[in-house]
């Protein structure tokens, strides 16, 4: 079996710790489509490790289509909504993701997106940090309600962090269930939630969750928190928080800038999995599931 390592960086430790499990990798590091790397179309048998970015984190079905022999996809994330799973599933070949590796690095990160928009500080960014007691006012999150929509691994660290913090904690999950939160219906959850954090995953179901009425049923008062894709109107939440609708919304963007926005909007580049741990138990964990698919041992697959 021929592994193949599609990625933009591959770190030289990386190869240390890969190259005695199997002495057949090819690494592919210039970013492409899959259905135009033309290593992918040779007869031997193959599994694929794909880096998200290396594809513009998106897969489709004819890519994979074009791969020759293909046994099975690994990726270097937890995310696996980017590749298209019908032909694998068509086909029983096992698609495989890093789970929870970035965790308390993302929870953090969503603490310090609620904190910095209850001080108010891209409204100072906005206004070159100018002294004004009144309009930069800010709120404490003590004794406030965190809402948290779905409660995995993210979720669960979220409301351990707000706990810290003295905060109340509530939450709304489709399937899990946790003992340091209180259950509660998603529409009082947005009715009564003051800092609202979404942490579900990216496909077609939870796209339908999180509705405009939902939205608009937000506290003036209350702030949207989000480390995920957007399964939600991101626009509407943007409008709002403008029109001072609700008091802030924070997400990630690798465009757009905070000091050009109006509004209470914290906004930066997607770094929230990114720190020296993370990295860290990535390359553990994806290490980890390269031995057992090279031994034909799939028990982490996700489809």
């Amino acid at each position: 079996m021929n592994l193949y390592f599609l990625s933009t960086l591959v770190e030289s430790h990386f190869k240390k710790s890969i190259e005695p499990i199997s002495k057949n990798i090819t690494y592919i590091t210039r970013p492409s489509k899959l259905s135009d790397v033309s290593e992918l179309k040779e007869d031997d048998e193959k599994i694929i490790v794909i880096d998200p970015d290396f594809v513009e984190w998106e897969v489709t079905r004819s890519d994979l289509e074009s791969i020759k022999n293909l046994k099975a996809v690994l990726v270097s994330s937890t995310s696996f909504s980017w590749v298209d799973q019908s032909f694998l599933n068509e086909n029983n070949i096992p698609l495989i993701n890093v789970k929870d590796w970035c965790t308390q690095a993302v929870a953090e990160y969503a603490t310090t997106m609620a904190l910095n928009l209850a001080r108010k500080i891209p409204l100072l960014i906005q206004n070159n940090f100018e002294l004004d007691y009144a309009k930069y006012c800010g709120v404490e999150l003590k004794n406030k309600t965190a809402g948290i929509i779905g409660i995995g691994n993210i979720g669960n660290a979220i409301a351990e962090k707000a706990k810290g913090l003295g905060m109340n904690i509530i939450y709304w999950s489709k399937n899990s269930k946790t003992d340091i939160a209180k259950y509660i219906e998603l529409e009082e959850l947005f009715k009564t939630s003051d800092f609202i954090f979404p942490t579900m995953a990216d496909n077609s179901e939870t796209k339908k969750i999180i509705t405009d009425e939902f939205i608009k049923s937000m506290k003036q008062s209350s702030y949207f928190i989000s480390i995920v894709h957007r399964y939600y109107n991101h626009n509407l939440l943007i409008e709002m928080t403008k029109e001072n609708k609700i008091s802030g919304y924070g997400f990630e963007d690798n465009e757009l800038k905070m000091k050009d926005l109006n509004g209470n909007i914290w906004v930066a580049p997607e770094y929230a999995w990114c720190t020296k741990e993370s990295f860290e138990t990535n390359d553990r964990k994806l290490l980890e599931n390269i031995k057992m698919a090279l031994s034909g041992n799939y028990s982490n697959r996700v489809n």
